[in-house]
């Protein structure tokens, strides 16, 4: 059943893939009862017809982060070397890059720009993203 499988797969069709399997189950069952064959068809139906991959909606990637406590974010483009150190997993090495990024290109436009500094990882950005803001 496998081969008809990735033929329905690679003509793109699920009606193709419940077609085949139905030619299946003629061909390995000829006798098999009405009941049996009925089951089978529900099976392959629910198969073929269920989602294979969800996509989730863009719009709410932006709303799950939001900060938790804006009243004490660090609004990094006013922010000096010892505040921004502050955050975690920002040392004053990083600290250094991010006022000498902000001199260099100036100020941050969005949040999610902070990780065009060197140092700054995904992860690190998301541990740091509650507690930052840009005004």
């Amino acid at each position: 059943m496998l081969d008809f499988q990735q033929s329905a797969h690679a003509s793109g069709s699920r009606v193709a893939l419940l077609k085949h399997s139905l030619a299946y189950v003629k061909q390995s069952l000829p006798i098999a009862s009405a009941r049996t064959a009925v089951i089978t068809v529900v099976i392959v139906a629910q198969i073929s017809l269920s989602p294979g991959c969800v996509r989730l909606s863009r719009q709410n990637v932006a709303q799950e982060s939001p900060i938790s406590n804006p009243g004490n974010a660090i609004n990094i483009n006013t922010a000096s070397k010892e505040e921004l150190a502050t955050l975690p997993g920002i040392g004053e090495a990083i600290a250094e890059r991010i006022v000498l990024h902000r001199k260099q290109y100036g100020p941050f436009r969005r949040p999610e720009h902070l990780i065009m500094v060197r140092g700054i990882s995904d992860p690190k950005f998301r541990a740091v993203r509650p507690r930052i803001t840009v005004e």
